[in-house]
């Protein structure tokens, strides 16, 4: 074969290539489930940066985030990849045993959790002022900007926000499937009952469900590189320190 015969050669080799690992799936498929939406659950994230984890950046701009398709949630969101293969995988396997899933909130950055945080703490003004206890409040069900793990694309909120849903009916039983099989799916319940031994951050939130191959490299390296000179930039930023935001809220959680 000469010279010229080998270039074609390895041209057409090249496009046939590209055109099988580019082929649209087949009708009716789910993109999330095509192999190249997927990351190794086991992998390490060598790209985490202290803006990411503290929600300073675009996640429609992120190379790991991606648009949750429609029939997973209830409106217009942004998840890391994996984390949504692994709910399209986790709300199926519930749906073959009559459990409904829907994700309800995903990844907010950090101007978005300003928004929310600054919303309540003008609420709250006539109660409780720009005091340490106004911060408190907010803090039952709220994180501080620049502390919520809903930055970091892992986090999710499933089905309902109300903590009296998930204590009877429909809600008790979605909560106690979830309880026993998201962990299969890689999703734990950070913010579990006081009871099961969590005693600092949040009040438990039955909705709230993380994606732990990923939050805890992302929790590591929090605790390991941001500061409370780190945690700016909105009202009542303050009382971080004084309020033990990293030690009691962000490591706040349970581990499994």
């Amino acid at each position: 074969m000469n010279h010229r015969a080998v270039i074609v050669f390895s041209i057409f080799t090249i496009s046939v290539s590209y055109l099988i690992a580019t082929k649209p799936p087949k009708s009716g498929a789910t993109d999330v489930s095509n192999s190249s939406f997927q990351i190794s659950a086991t992998a390490k994230d060598t790209s985490i940066t202290e803006a990411f984890v503290m929600g300073r950046f675009l996640p429609q701009m992120h190379v790991r985030f991606q648009l949750v398709p429609a029939h997973l949630c209830s409106k217009s969101m942004y998840l890391q990849k994996e984390v949504i293969v692994a709910f399209q995988q986790m709300k199926l396997a519930a749906a073959s045993e009559g459990i409904s899933l829907r994700i309800i909130s995903g990844t907010r950055n950090f101007w978005e959790q300003k928004a929310i945080w600054e919303r309540k703490w003008n609420a709250n003004l006539p109660q409780f002022g720009a005091s340490a206890n106004n911060a408190r409040e907010i803090l039952k069900y709220s994180s501080m900007p620049s502390s919520s793990r809903h930055h970091w694309g892992t986090d999710i909120d499933i089905n309902n926000l109300s903590p009296t849903y998930f204590t009877t009916g429909k809600g008790l039983k979605e909560v106690l499937w979830l309880r026993k099989n998201a962990s299969k799916f890689g999703f734990i319940e950070v913010y579990s009952p006081r009871a099961s031994g969590r005693l600092t951050g949040y009040e438990p939130e039955a909705w709230h469900w993380s994606y732990s191959p990923l939050s805890s490299q992302y929790l590591e390296y929090y605790n390991q590189n941001i500061q409370y000179t780190d945690i700016k930039g909105f009202t009542g930023c303050e009382w971080a320190k004084e309020l033990r935001i990293i030690e009691d809220f962000v490591s706040g959680v349970s581990r499994k």
